[in-house]
């Protein structure tokens, strides 16, 4: 027996779908209720779309091992220490840039200044 072929999408009702309603015969894949619906809705069309090509059957069958656990656990940790260096070098460069901002005059400070506001905007995501 195979499931709805992917991508699954989800609807502004927390409702589970199959991009093509030709899929399914028509029907909706799941409804979500209960206080965290939409959250709930949003991660079973992640987890069904991240594992395309890959069966059901070896999804049911696989468990992590605690090395990946401890792995994962590890990665998480050095995402959130990346984050907070990255957060702290951020303040340090927007201190420069108004102290910069003093020198704005001299060439070579403008330039800078055009610098540090395109790596300010490209740390916090904005666009110039």
């Amino acid at each position: 027996m195979s499931h709805t072929q992917e991508p699954w999408a989800f609807t502004e009702g927390d409702r589970v779908v199959s991009e093509s309603d030709q899929d399914n015969n028509g029907f909706f894949i799941a409804d979500c209720f209960g206080p965290d619906h939409l959250h709930n809705a949003r991660r079973i069309v992640a987890c069904v779309n991240g594992c395309r090509g890959i069966s059901t059957d070896l999804l049911e069958n696989v468990t992590l091992q605690p090395k990946q656990v401890a792995a994962r656990e590890s990665l998480s940790t050095y995402v959130k220490q990346i984050e907070a260096q990255r957060d702290e070098l951020l303040k340090l460069v927007k201190e420069c840039r108004a102290t910069f901002e003093m020198w704005k005059d001299v060439a070579p400070a403008v330039s800078l200044c055009n610098d540090l506001d395109a790596a300010i905007a490209n740390a916090e995501g904005t666009k110039l």
